[in-house]
């Protein structure tokens, strides 16, 4: 029975440890540092944004502006590679006009990199197969 004990402390603790390491890799960043530099819209479906490994902020306007209208979604980073990211988030977005309960919706957020040096961002509710929506962000210098 003390075997018994040992062993699952022992196992307990390896897996408080791995855990403890991936959640510190997901808090210091992406691992292509280009997802950490603030992207600008390239056109006039997207918006600037700025990611985190656990929220995605989008705004019209310029962040460092003091009345800049900005929308922040929770996500789960899913999948942290050198030529895109992946999140599940819950994305909500405010009923304005009629000041009701904000619409939100489970969605698949895909960040890559295409071949022209565009960030792509691709998404897509649960269930769904293909992106609804393809928005097109760069990195200013």
């Amino acid at each position: 029975m003390k075997k018994l004990v040992l062993i699952l402390g022992f196992l307990l603790t390896l897996s408080n440890c791995s855990y403890s390491q991936s959640s510190s890799d997901k808090q210091q960043g992406f691992v292509n540092p280009i997802f950490n530099k603030p992207l600008f819209a390239y056109g006039k479906t997207s918006w600037n944004t700025i990611l985190t490994p656990n929220s995605i902020s989008e705004s019209p306007d310029d962040f460092s502006s003091p009345g800049a209208y900005i929308e922040k979604h929770n996500c789960e980073l899913l999948e942290n590679k050198s030529h895109f990211i992946k999140y599940f988030c819950n994305v909500c977005h405010p009923d304005i006009l009629h000041k009701n309960k904000p619409s939100c919706s489970l969605k698949i957020i895909i960040y890559q990199i295409t071949t022209d040096g565009f960030i792509e961002k691709q998404s897509f509710r649960l269930g769904e197969q293909e992106p609804y929506s393809i928005e097109h962000l760069i990195i200013k210098p």
